[in-house]
């Protein structure tokens, strides 16, 4: 739940006819524009530092973590500034007009103060997310988002019903969190289903779509798509497979995701064969339907300088855009692929020759 929604329900009881929770919603448009694009740059830093650390170059890594700190702080300062000097004109342009009531003005030239002094923390914030994001500590954030909501909701309970502040208390109560309520559940909860996430930063919201794998001679029912399938590779290679595709252009809208899964013919045990890797993106494979006593072979690394990992049921692992990605099972079995990067061509790929592995 977005906080300046929490505030506007907070403030309905003060002013008149509503004029109060009208002001704070409609201020909280600008406040949560600048989160988005804050988030938007920090998804440049993450994919940056993550990139440099993946390739063992912590202080070059450092480095750009500095920068990405330091460069949104001063974007924000300047964005600030600007807020506060033409706080009545931006106001105005965008939420005056027409709606010349000076209560309704009075409360949006207040809270949009309060708020654009919050942009630079803002900036902060999502400057170290991404960082953070970038070391696998994501859920640190996750923990000072949660923090950030408690915070502001007695906040504001103190600041507008006990000292009295009005729709100051509820600006001076706002931090700065968005979250959404997700619930999952099973239809057998004697057998419940294993959930499997995959997910990434994001800068604009997309439709929600059901997506399922076709059924041959039946149109998709109504409100669900079908992914795109495409069968590749032979028995005799033992790479025959069938890649779904179902969080992709051609299916649905996503900023940054791109996700699948591919199944593995009988005989078969080779995946991604020929090898490649990709920029500015990376991906994880997701092993699973392995017998217990079976695995995987994962290949990874520069296609110079390979590694392996032996994987099991359910796991999975982690691969940088400079990696290759590749496997071999004693037994066939199916993977969901996740990719993250701004770069959501499927086909783009720099190819390896088996022959030039090392």
């Amino acid at each position: 739940m977005s906080l300046g929604l929490v505030d506007s329900f907070m403030v309905k009881d003060i002013g008149n006819y509503g004029t109060a929770m009208s002001a704070v919603s409609n201020v909280d448009q600008v406040s949560s524009l600048l989160i988005q694009l804050f988030a938007a740059f920090g998804v440049g830093g993450t994919v940056i530092t993550s990139q440099l650390i993946g390739a063992g170059k912590i202080e070059e890594a450092n480095k750009s973590a500095k920068q990405l700190v330091v460069l949104m702080l001063l974007a924000s300062i300047v964005i600030m500034t600007v807020c506060l000097a033409l706080n009545h004109q931006i106001v105005n342009l965008f939420f005056g007009g027409k709606n010349d009531n000076e209560e309704y003005l009075g409360f949006a030239y207040t809270y949009f103060y309060v708020m654009a002094a919050s942009f630079p923390f803002l900036a902060v914030f999502n400057s170290c997310a991404a960082i953070l994001r970038a070391q696998r500590k994501s859920v640190n954030t996750l923990v000072s988002g949660a923090i950030s909501f408690v915070a502001n909701v007695g906040l504001n309970a103190l600041l507008i019903y006990v000292c009295k502040l009005g729709i100051l208390g509820a600006a001076l109560g706002t931090l700065f969190a968005h979250t959404k309520e997700v619930e999952f559940a099973s239809v057998k909860p004697g057998s419940p289903a294993k959930f499997y996430i995959n997910s990434s930063p994001a800068h604009k919201s997309y439709p929600t779509v059901k997506i399922v794998k076709p059924v041959d001679g039946n149109p998709a029912p109504e409100g669900v798509k079908y992914c795109v399938q495409r069968h590749l590779g032979s028995l005799e290679g033992i790479n025959k497979r069938t890649i779904n595709q179902f969080i992709i252009g051609d299916v649905c809208e996503s900023c940054q995701l791109a996700m699948g899964m591919t199944e593995l013919a009988e005989g078969s045990a080779w995946n991604t064969l020929s090898s490649h890797t990709h920029e500015r993106r990376m991906e994880v494979y997701m092993y699973f339907k392995l017998p217990e006593n079976e695995a995987v072979i994962h290949l990874m690394g520069q296609p110079q300088e390979t590694r392996h990992v032996i994987l099991h049921n359910e796991q999975a692992v982690i691969s940088p855009s400079w990696s290759i990605h590749s496997g071999v099972g004693t037994h066939n079995y199916t993977f969901i692929w996740g990719m993250c990067g701004e770069n959501q061509t499927y086909d783009d790929m720099d190819n390896v020759a088996t022959r030039d592995l090392k």
